[in-house]
């Protein structure tokens, strides 16, 4: 576990949002279903935000999971990508893909995460490279690219919460995610994104394996 660095879980966190099965609506979840289907099995939960007001999902969500003990979870409480069809450049290279993903992830103007009541320190990480998930069709994310393999740069604001101090089964935790990216301005050189927040509440509880 202590040999996996946060950009390598980012790259998992990727492939476990856009993914064929669920397509890029797993942010979508209402309820926590899906949270848990996706990761059950898993010693490493991946959680997400939602995709915010401009999603399917606007204002707050609740989402209730067990987790069994022993497994750590990885939080994004933020993420900002670049494919080409955003950049509208079919040809853009790798570099410009992290750019723009930098300069959407820099919108982000409040980035709190809270674990039982206590905020905690976040990091922004990139993706190790480029990537090259699947979008499905009719998916909220085929909307800004398309579907099918897209190539993606990410920037995230993540956290790693260890399989310890989630702790014992009866043991019940609070993970808040608020977070809010503010509309960019091309006039100053600024990617052209809208307002954009993310409020999001898991309860957890945690189970015997």
């Amino acid at each position: 576990m202590s040999q996996i660095s946060l950009s390598q879980l980012l790259e998992g966190w990727v492939y476990w949002v856009f993914q064929p099965r669920s397509g890029s609506d797993h942010p979508s979840d209402t309820g926590g279903g899906r949270t848990e289907q996706l990761n059950d099995g898993s010693d490493i939960w991946y959680l997400s935000g939602t995709w915010g007001n401009a999603g399917p999902t606007p204002g707050r969500v609740n989402r209730n999971i067990a987790v069994r003990e022993g497994t750590s979870i990885f939080i994004v409480l933020a993420s900002s990508h670049a494919t080409p069809e955003e950049l509208g450049n079919p040809n853009a290279t790798d570099q410009d893909l992290i750019r723009r993903a930098r300069d959407v992830h820099a919108l982000w103007d409040r980035r709190n995460l809270r674990i039982d009541g206590s905020v905690q320190a976040t990091q922004t990480v990139e993706t190790p490279h480029v990537l090259i998930p699947y979008i499905s069709d009719g998916s909220y994310y085929s909307g800004l690219a398309k579907n099918g393999l897209v190539r993606m740069a990410t920037v995230a604001e993540v956290f790693l919460l260890n399989s310890a101090r989630l702790g014992q089964p009866g043991q019940q935790h609070t993970i808040e995610l608020d977070a809010h990216s503010r509309p960019g301005v091309p006039g100053r050189g600024e990617p052209n994104e809208p307002d954009y927040a993310v409020d999001v509440s898991y309860n957890i509880r945690v189970q015997r394996r």
